[in-house]
């Protein structure tokens, strides 16, 4: 078992504390087996080694870092006060040695157990360096009292700023680790909530695709008997005067179920923008809030899923307006529909020339088929944003009157269209490559809208160089 994220720190601290005991134990126990040739201290040496090895094995292996702590730290303090009356006692290295165990405590400790280790190596340090003033004559290798009063006071004063910089530091790290797993769990709980909207919406999504699908299938098998049932009334029309009766009622079913469907598609659309605004909402929350980089990047593709299923809804949008389309309102200019798509669509971002000309003389500026226009050139622009990937965008957009039409013409400098592919970019859900990032329904919105115009449309394109669409009809 790995340690968990919450003591990772004490964790490798630990075992580095263990394999250095494991290592000088038994460099140690080598130089007094070997070497010097005492029995006792080989012995202590090789009880040492095999003390931290179990101590290592129990926290590598076993995950018991929390149960070994307080046992370590005790192990540590009885070993170094063997050291310490057994090699020389006050000293530079058994100091050193000291400061090195006073920082294994306070990193390794928990907040409650690290008072009373404190405590314990405040009282052990009195002690020790009372025994040299005691037995300063016996084991002591400072024989100046001067300069042992001297070495004692510093060594007091050094543990002690010691001690209060590294609780200083250990306490604002401990501070923030905590706000750091605070903000972890706050954002595992935000993400798991993402993503189970997220399966609701794509849930939802597959739900009326299915029951559009259903839909069309029952709206082909209507149509293919309606075409029978007037073939047959064609041909019995003198002895069957109550088919009429059948067909009226089964067009009425048809026309029903057209309905329904329309009024499914709209109702759906527009339930789902509800869920998709707010996630959208909650993104723009995340953008400012988070620092983390990789929870950022999954706001991203939250945000950028969102956005792409937006895009879809309102081409849903479209149709259903091209559907319910009436030509006794006024609609918006066309220069306030240029502003809107160049807000929308253009001024965010960077690298985009967007050249308009608008030239109109005895066309009503507020003409209801502006709507329509509207949809067309929304489609338009979009396609040309999606389907460029050079460094610089362009894109020339011109409306003009003359003789009585008016030509709307629009070209950028994308990808442009293979000629294989003209025939079919019209089609519903058509889509030129897998890499496509479009959803198949822009240029068939924006035929539906040509056809209800009466208009005629043309395309023109070489690929890596341009495209151009023409669009005329009469004032």
């Amino acid at each position: 078992m790995r340690p968990t994220h919450n003591n990772k720190v004490e964790y490798k601290l630990f075992l580095t504390a263990c394999l250095i005991g494991i290592i000088v134990s038994l460099i140690l126990f080598i130089f007094d087996a070997l070497v010097v040739r005492e029995i006792i201290p080989s012995v202590i040496e090789a009880s040492n080694m095999f003390i931290f090895l179990f101590f290592f094995y129990q926290v590598k292996f076993k995950n018991r870092l929390q149960q070994m702590l307080t046992p370590f730290l005790v192990v540590v303090l009885i070993i170094f006060n063997v050291i310490w009356f057994t090699h020389g006692g006050l000293n530079l290295a058994n100091s050193l040695k000291f400061l090195l165990i006073l920082l294994l405590v306070i990193m390794i400790s928990t907040p409650k157990s690290r008072p009373v280790f404190l405590t314990l190596i405040c009282f052990n340090l009195i002690i020790f360096t009372a025994s040299e003033f005691i037995f300063r004559d016996n084991n002591s290798q400072i024989k100046d009292i001067e300069f042992l009063i001297e070495s004692s006071v510093t060594l007091f004063i050094s543990f002690g700023v010691c001690s209060y910089f590294l609780l200083y530091f250990k306490k604002h790290y401990d501070l923030e680790r905590e706000l750091v797993n605070k903000q972890n769990f706050e954002l595992d709980a935000s993400n798991s909530e993402i993503e189970a909207q997220n399966e609701e919406l794509v849930q939802y999504q597959e739900e009326v695709m299915a029951q559009r699908d259903f839909i069309e299938e029952k709206n082909k098998i209507l149509e293919l008997q309606a075409i029978e049932l007037e073939r047959v009334n064609d041909e019995n029309r003198a002895i069957n005067a109550t088919l009429e009766k059948t067909v009226t009622e089964r067009t009425k079913k048809l026309m029903d179920l057209n309905n329904d469907l329309d009024l499914l598609v709209y109702r759906s659309s527009h339930d789902f923008r509800r869920p998709l605004t707010t996630l959208m909402g909650l993104y723009e929350i995340a953008r400012l809030t988070v620092k983390d980089d990789l929870s950022r990047e999954l706001f991203n593709k939250v945000n950028s899923t969102a956005q792409n299923m937006d895009k879809m809804l309102l081409k849903f949008f479209m149709l259903y307006n091209i559907n319910h389309f009436r030509t006794m309102t006024e609609s918006n200019t066309l220069s306030d529909i240029i502003e809107k798509i160049d807000r929308r669509l253009i001024s965010r971002k960077k690298d985009i020339s967007f050249n308009h000309k608008l030239e109109l003389y005895t066309y009503y500026e507020k003409d209801a088929r502006n709507s329509l226009i509207e949809i067309i050139l929304e489609n338009l622009v979009e396609n040309s944003l999606i389907y460029n990937h050079k460094a610089h965008i362009e894109i020339d957009l011109k409306i003009i009157e003359k003789d009585g039409m008016i030509r709307i013409s629009l070209q950028d400098n994308g990808n442009g269209i293979p000629a294989s592919f003209r025939g079919k970019v019209f089609d519903m859900y058509f889509r030129g490559s897998t890499l496509s990032q479009g959803n198949g329904l822009g240029l068939y919105v924006t035929k539906r809208a040509v056809d209800l115009l009466n208009a005629t449309m043309t395309l023109d394109s070489m690929e890596d160089e341009f495209t151009s669409f023409s669009i005329v009809f009469n004032i």
